[in-house]
């Protein structure tokens, strides 16, 4: 009853669909919630929040009924204005690391040790011929 300190149950409540992309991230653990199907109040704030796992990083939303938003920040929140579907999306990178065996340096481009699955990676080995060295081969560690 209203005015007795407890909310009125609304007539209607919208659905909220919510997915991890890849499937190769779900299976490594990563993870969104509120978990998929939960049920909210017309108008209601929900704060939407990703999780990484072994290596998989959250790089931005899909959904929303079809909307695509790259925000990447957490939490995201959207307004339950009608049911609705929305993609947690990740990317599994990978550390790349290069040692030398003499003198000289390795450098890569992109700059770092961390890199997105699938991207192109330039390593360039530097033999310092001032002292004598050249390259040789490059070895899998």
């Amino acid at each position: 009853m209203p005015g007795d300190g407890e909310e009125d149950e609304p007539d209607a409540w919208f659905y909220l669909r919510t997915s991890v992309s890849p499937q190769a991230a779900k299976d490594a653990g990563c993870t969104v919630s509120p978990e998929d199907k939960s049920k909210h109040a017309p108008n209601a704030e929900v704060p939407l929040k990703p999780k990484g796992s072994n290596g998989w990083t959250f790089t931005g939303w899909t959904g929303e009924n079809g909307d695509e938003d790259e925000d990447s920040e957490t939490p995201h929140y959207i307004v339950m204005n009608g049911s609705k579907k929305v993609t947690a999306n990740f990317v599994q990178k990978f550390t790349l690391t290069a040692t030398t065996a003499g003198k000289g340096t390795v450098t890569t481009n992109p700059v770092g040790p961390e890199h997105t699955a699938g991207s192109t990676v330039q390593v360039s080995a530097t033999p310092n011929t001032a002292q004598g060295w050249t390259f040789k081969e490059w070895k899998p560690a």
